[in-house]
């Protein structure tokens, strides 16, 4: 599968996706966490610090980081 390039908004597009869902995460693992939905919540989290890997890898490399992540 080819990814878009860079000037493209291929990246960029993949960046926005992320801060979405960035936006969200962090409330619902709030919401789970008072629902004493521990492992739940955890799942969540974990996911927030592999979307700030996203994107600084995104933010460092672009479509570089793109690709190798698509392997």
């Amino acid at each position: 599968m080819r990814h878009r390039s860079f000037r493209d908004g291929g990246s960029e597009d993949y960046a926005k996706g992320i801060v979405c869902y960035d936006r969200i995460e962090p409330e619902a693992a709030l919401i789970l966490l008072d629902a004493k939905q521990i492992v739940e919540a955890r799942t969540i989290a974990r996911c927030c610090l592999e979307n700030l890997y996203w994107i600084v890898g995104l933010a460092e490399d672009g479509d570089n980081f793109v690709e190798q992540m698509a392997g």
